[in-house]
């Protein structure tokens, strides 16, 4: 790992985190940000990842108000 490089990503979940209920037939959000991330392969020879989990929300529910708590 590059001890100098440290990233930060906000998981807000919606559509990247869908998957297929097989009861609804419905996509929703449902995978986590440490799943998602370990799909990214060796990313830790490049830096330092730290998760925020600020929410597992679909997209048209980020209002004005949530906006500002991410912000």
């Amino acid at each position: 790992m590059n001890p100098n490089k440290k990233v930060a990503v906000i998981f807000t979940g919606g559509t990247i985190s869908m998957t297929v209920n097989q009861d609804t037939k419905a996509a929703t959000p449902s995978l986590s940000s440490v799943y998602i991330i370990s799909l990214v392969k060796h990313i830790q020879d490049f830096a330092e990842v730290e998760l925020i989990d600020f929410s597992v929300i679909f997209c048209w529910y980020m209002d004005p108000a949530k906006m500002m708590d991410l912000k």
